[in-house]
């Protein structure tokens, strides 16, 4: 969410080989990572043990009992529209009239707590909303998906799902919602480079990380960033290089060593190779590897 005062009640078939392999441009620059808030001992959690503790101003939420005065049917996902330390120290600032339970840092999925989960904090836009879920940002903007990092949709997704399992809120796109969802919100966040279908599963569940071999003899191998071969080249991978897969997605059709196959393999945020030149292990998708 842009931070905003609570109470203004609110991602061809066969491809020729020359377009998945060949010389790859520099790679995107990565969003440079926030600093911490504050400096010296970190104090952490006692709602969410990853978390660090950072209170938010008292001027900026309620407090509360929940869910003894009021159940947390919802988690509302948000976007900062700015950086983690900078988002956090907003809280803190009692003329800011904002706050949001739990803020996540993009370059390692670093997250501290502003609010108690028993209190109500001011991020939804909607008094009934805020009373009834937990407010997650997210550092970023929502037209850069490069900001959307693996190591922050896992923790991000981790914690939700650690708060529907304290508080029975159901694991579905009905009750995790965006703020854009929330009724009579002005917001777009998260907007439309964040990925729900990965987001869901790793809430659900499905949070292996799979791993392959690239073979694609001696050239090297066009990573894209997105699953088919339209999207632009961000860089590349020799053959014989071991990766990572954190999920994977249905996209250009492409024959290379391994047949021809439509599945592209994430190997790092916003980066894809063809599944048609890893050896996975796998004759299709990987088990408990997410879809994205």
């Amino acid at each position: 969410m842009r931070l905003q005062r609570w109470a203004s009640v609110s991602l061809a078939l066969v491809v020729l080989q020359a377009a998945v392999l060949g010389a790859a441009p520099a790679a995107q620059a990565a969003p440079d990572p926030s600093s911490d808030p504050g400096t010296g001992n970190v104090i952490l959690s006692t709602d969410y043990g990853p978390a660090a503790w950072v209170p938010a101003s008292p001027s900026n939420y309620t407090v509360a009992s929940r869910p003894t005065s009021q159940r947390i049917t919802h988690v509302v996902i948000h976007v900062t529209q700015g950086s983690y330390a900078g988002s956090i120290s907003w809280f803190q600032n009692p003329a800011s009239q904002v706050s949001a339970h739990y803020t996540f840092r993009s370059s390692d999925g670093a997250v501290t707590q502003s609010v108690r989960e028993k209190d109500i904090a001011w991020h939804a836009g909607n008094w009934t909303y805020n009373t009834q879920s937990i407010g997650i940002e997210h550092e970023g903007w929502v037209d850069n998906p490069a900001w959307f990092t693996d190591a922050m949709y896992r923790a991000s997704a981790a914690l939700t799902r650690n708060l529907a399992n304290k508080y029975g809120i159901p694991k579905t796109r009905s009750n995790i919602i965006a703020h854009k969802e929330v009724p009579g919100a002005t917001h777009t966040d998260p907007g439309p480079h964040w990925n729900w279908t990965y987001y869901m599963q790793l809430v659900n569940g499905v949070t292996g990380i799979g791993s392959g071999t690239v073979h694609s003899g001696t050239a090297v191998l066009n990573v894209r960033s997105g699953p088919g071969t339209g999207y632009a080249v961000v860089g590349s991978v020799s053959g014989g290089s071991s990766v990572s897969v954190y999920c994977q997605a249905t996209g250009t059709s492409v024959t290379g060593p391994y047949g021809t196959s439509t599945i592209w393999n994430r190997i790092g945020t916003n980066r894809y190779i063809s599944d048609a030149y890893v050896n996975t292990g796998y004759s299709g998708y990987i088990p408990n590897v997410p879809r994205c």
